[in-house]
């Protein structure tokens, strides 16, 4: 009679032990991370220090901004312009925002999927921004030279054209990009050539000296 009572004992132990173990078995996955890089539309360099920001929107405004938004992290990018969010809850109303001094805010709507990686890449747009000087010919200032603008990265043809007018002063106003600035002698002759590279979205100065 002892023996049975006991076999009884270890029996309820052991099945209630199972039924510990099988509700503690782990809920499947419901999250996702948000992965992305951020670069320059222009010039296709990464943007690094971008601001990234996450929220929710249900809601879009006409102008392709979220309507009352819910702001759920932030971060910025790194030198290669890449940005990361982990531990997202599944859903499809995501979007990121995208703000660096000099250039167009962008929004990326994306949705996210349990156990997955949304990708969530972005091409900012930069603001135009101005490449100017003065000429000179010699020691003085020179009025009325030719003054072209070439894109180094197709250099086949020149893309704008100025002159140069009171103080010797020309002006060209371009997006991100690595240039040449050629300016032509007032009586002819071989144009002076000057490279400048605009990657971070500022006025660029150059003052071309024509022998």
């Amino acid at each position: 009679m002892m023996k049975k009572i006991m076999y009884l004992v270890v029996a309820f132990v052991l099945l209630c032990g199972c039924s510990e173990s099988f509700d503690q078995t782990e809920d499947p996955d419901t999250t996702g991370s948000i992965y992305g890089v951020v670069n320059d539309k222009n010039t296709g360099e990464p943007v690094r220090s971008a601001s990234i920001e996450l929220g929710l929107a249900g809601v879009w405004n006409s102008n392709g901004t979220p309507y009352r938004p819910t702001i759920l992290n932030r971060t910025v990018t790194g030198n290669d312009g890449q940005y990361e969010f982990q531990n997202v809850d599944a859903g499809s109303s995501y979007y990121v925002k995208v703000t660096k001094t000099n250039f167009v805010d962008q929004y990326y709507r994306l949705a996210v999927q349990a156990g997955k990686v949304a990708k969530g890449d972005v091409l900012l747009i930069p603001f135009y921004v101005k490449i100017y000087g003065t000429v000179y010919e010699g020691n003085r200032v020179s009025v009325g030279n030719t003054v072209w603008l070439r894109d180094r990265n197709s250099p086949t043809y020149p893309i704008l054209k100025s002159q140069s007018g009171t103080y010797g002063y020309y002006e060209f106003q371009v997006f991100n990009g690595r240039y040449s600035v050629e300016a032509y002698p007032s009586k002819g002759g071989s144009y002076t050539s000057v490279d400048v590279d605009v990657l971070d979205g500022k006025d660029k100065r150059v003052d071309i000296h024509i022998p």
